[in-house]
């Protein structure tokens, strides 16, 4: 039996509105994937180059996609919950950021250390009559990595024309640190004004040398406060591992329901909130 035309028509033009949905889904898809991959790469980037890292960040937007993938689909086979799932995926895609949050502060750490001897080998070269240009050179040749790639990286600016203050601001945003600030002011008032720059220069290493001495004292003294934190914050994983392993029934009722998992992000909610005050009491600025 043919159909009618008013028929056919409807068919024709639902059809053709469905792949006009998929193609706009797709379409949109593929601009929100590649926006957040160029977004992804530009800011990482930018992060590895600083930490003097060679990874092509676009190779590592899809390592760690790929990873999110399989992690989110072993969650989900092994507890066959789509929030489960989603949840892992979300946690596992948070690992590269989290990887060079790690590594940014191990990195810093060792500049801030570094800064005093930078400015001890600067001002002995000033004291010789070297120029701060030369004197730069010294101390980077003198200085372990990493603040000798920072120096090498301000020396190639000062090469390609860019003036000391430019140079010496974007040394400062690289490191991101209040010793580099004060290396970097230091600098630009002795070019600027043409004092006592090697006095100025061993009075601030001696400063700085102090103040992290003091810093280190203190988290001596916090790191207890910061265990505890830590402790408070790992100790409900494991409870809710015991109890998975003791009592199934109870962990499926509180897994698998909905009052469960209410429960649960609750649980969650105040656990974030507990750490970070307890992590905010600790922080103690010098």
């Amino acid at each position: 039996m043919k159909l009618e035309s008013s028929q056919v028509w409807l068919w024709a033009s639902v059809v053709a509105g469905s792949l006009f949905v998929f193609a706009s889904l797709s379409i949109a898809g593929s601009f929100l994937v590649g926006k957040q991959r160029d977004d992804f790469t530009r800011r990482f980037g930018r992060q590895l180059r600083e930490l003097f890292i060679a990874v092509d960040p676009a190779r590592l937007w899809a390592l760690q996609w790929a990873f999110a993938g399989g992690v989110a689909a072993l969650v989900l086979v092994l507890t066959e919950s789509l929030l489960a799932g989603l949840v892992a995926a979300l946690a596992a895609a948070a690992v590269p950021w989290v990887l060079v949050r790690n590594v940014q502060q191990r990195h810093l750490k060792k500049l801030r250390n570094q800064i005093p001897d930078v400015l001890m080998l600067m001002s002995g070269s000033l004291r010789s009559g070297s120029g701060l240009s030369v004197s730069i050179a010294r101390a980077a040749e003198a200085s372990p990595v990493p603040v000798r790639q920072h120096l090498e990286w301000l020396l190639s600016d000062l090469r390609l024309g860019t003036t000391l203050t430019d140079a010496l601001r974007s040394f400062e945003r690289r490191i991101n640190a209040e010793e580099a600030m004060l290396l970097a002011t230091a600098l630009r008032v002795g070019a600027d004004t043409g004092g006592p720059l090697a006095r100025t220069l061993e009075s601030l290493a001696d400063a700085i040398r102090r103040r992290l001495a003091i810093e280190s004292r203190i988290r001596a003294l916090t790191a207890q406060g910061r265990l505890q934190a830590w402790i408070m914050a790992v100790l409900p994983f494991g409870v809710f591992a015991l109890l998975a392993a003791v009592d199934p029934p109870s962990f499926n009722e509180l897994a698998f329901t909905r009052g469960g998992q209410i429960v649960l992000g609750l649980v969650c909610i105040a656990q974030i909130i507990g750490f970070r005050l307890v992590q905010r009491i600790v922080s103690i600025e010098v």
